[in-house]
């Protein structure tokens, strides 16, 4: 037969759960990625590309279709 755990062992588990939770919640995981390099780069915005077109959800029927075509 298992042994079961004692009253205190699991009253103890859930707040060093959360306490470890959290402390790996603030740890700093990620570098900065938009630091300046020193060099100055001009962004261009092209404006010869292809026209895009999106899709709409709709329910079926003509009515629909046609209001959404407006």
């Amino acid at each position: 037969m298992a042994h079961l755990a004692s009253r205190r062992t699991r009253a103890l588990a859930v707040p060093v759960g959360l306490a470890l939770t959290a402390s790996l919640g603030f740890l700093p995981t990620a570098t900065a990625t938009a630091a300046p390099t020193g060099e100055q780069t001009s962004a261009s915005v092209r404006t010869d590309g292809p026209k895009l077109s999106y899709v709409v959800n709709t329910r079926g029927g003509h009515g629909t279709v046609k209001s959404v075509k407006k």
